[in-house]
């Protein structure tokens, strides 16, 4: 026992001058950014001089979207013609939320840093979908528009939803300038470069397969379903990972 404290008194004395001048969460700060996961909230805390800790939630505002307004032919299940109609549909970007971020400085006054994440959100990339009902009211949830062996069908409201989609978990990896918790200001500046493993970048819709009309279901459109009419990019799609991030932050220390 003798040999045990001995051994706990000599750890305590060595690591007395690094806990004293560590800085364990004695700081937050709070933070907005823009970047191309849209815009961002954090909070910022330091562990030690060279990890800091960050909470963040991103979205994209709903006003960010773009449309086009195409003629479509309608049908029911068996195919019977329900008019064609001028629609207007929105694209609109969806990727949002939220997760862990710790950075890694290369040195207690260095800028640089390395950051891993992990964040979580709905599986939506972009929506695709009409901004108003074309369909009598007495069509809605029973016509749609006929893709391959995939039945869109509008929901109780009318409205047609698709969109691509990705894994709601996602981890981050990637490197920064700057430093969420100032050391002299009260105000920082710093950039995030890096990106989110997403997983593969799926075209899914809410509708049918037409081999069997009565189940709901959600269902992954490829290029084959639209005849290659895309020019292959839903398959191009398929294909990328990763979604990448290039972000600004402006950091207020609050104490």
């Amino acid at each position: 026992m003798k040999i045990l404290n001995k051994i706990v008194i000599a750890l305590a004395v060595l690591l007395a001058p690094a806990a004293a001048s560590a800085q364990y969460f004695d700081h937050l700060t709070a933070g907005v950014a823009v970047g191309t996961d849209g815009v961002s909230l954090q909070v910022a805390a330091p562990v030690g001089e060279i990890v800091e800790l960050r909470l963040n939630g991103s979205w994209w505002p709903s006003f960010i979207h773009t449309s086009v307004t195409r003629n479509l032919n309608m049908t029911n299940y068996d195919g019977t013609p329900r008019g064609a109609s001028d629609v207007t549909v929105l694209f609109e970007p969806a990727l949002k939320g939220g997760g862990l971020m710790v950075d890694l400085f290369t040195g207690s006054e260095s800028p640089f840093h390395f950051t891993a994440g992990l964040s979580y959100g709905p599986a939506s990339l972009l929506k695709v979908y009409n901004k108003e009902p074309f369909l009598e009211k007495s069509d809605w949830g029973t016509a749609g528009l006929k893709i391959g062996d995939t039945f869109i069908t509008t929901d109780k409201n009318g409205i047609c939803h698709l969109g691509i989609e990705v894994n709601q978990l996602r981890p981050y990896l990637g490197i920064g300038l700057g430093r969420s918790i100032p050391k002299l200001n009260p105000v920082s500046v710093s950039v995030d470069f890096g990106a989110y493993y997403t997983g593969p970048w799926g075209c899914w819709a809410d509708g049918r397969n037409l081999n069997n009309v009565a189940k709901a279901d959600h269902i992954q459109i490829t290029s084959a379903d639209v005849n290659n009419e895309d020019g292959g990019v839903l398959d191009v799609f398929a294909k990328i990972p990763v979604f990448p991030v290039l972000r600004f932050n402006v950091n207020v220390k609050l104490f």
